[in-house]
């Protein structure tokens, strides 16, 4: 089922480093060359694909009150989370920090359940 991935037990035993850089909150390069946003996503899908980065395989309560399995390949993403995460460590103060980590949950909730039109959430 995985496509995007290796298994980190095939992962290779050497770590690779990246260097990102951002413009506006959003990777404008890596490694020193320049990329379009979904050539970012390529990029790390790559790169995360090869050291097992990015797999999920959870039981997820979905909205209508059933038990799912989801089994999901995030490369790309598993590492913008944790590099803009790593920013925010630096950049957000407390209160902004709590902020952040209570709103977003509720914020996933809404749209996850479809809701992000609606106002009486």
């Amino acid at each position: 089922m995985w496509r995007w991935s290796v298994s980190p037990e095939e992962a290779p035993d050497q770590a690779q480093y990246l260097e990102l850089e951002y413009k506006k909150g959003d990777i404008v390069a890596i490694d020193g060359e320049a990329l379009k946003p979904y050539e970012v996503m390529i990029k790390l899908n790559e790169i995360g694909g090869q050291h097992g980065i990015g797999r999920l395989d959870i039981v997820e309560n979905r909205y209508v009150g059933m038990k799912s399995r989801g089994c999901y390949e995030t490369p790309a993403g598993t590492i913008m989370l944790k590099a803009h995460r790593g920013i925010e460590s630096l950049t957000l103060d407390r209160e902004a920090a709590h902020l952040k980590d209570e709103l977003m949950p509720r914020y996933a909730k809404i749209i996850y359940n479809g809701y992000w039109f609606s106002l009486s959430v």
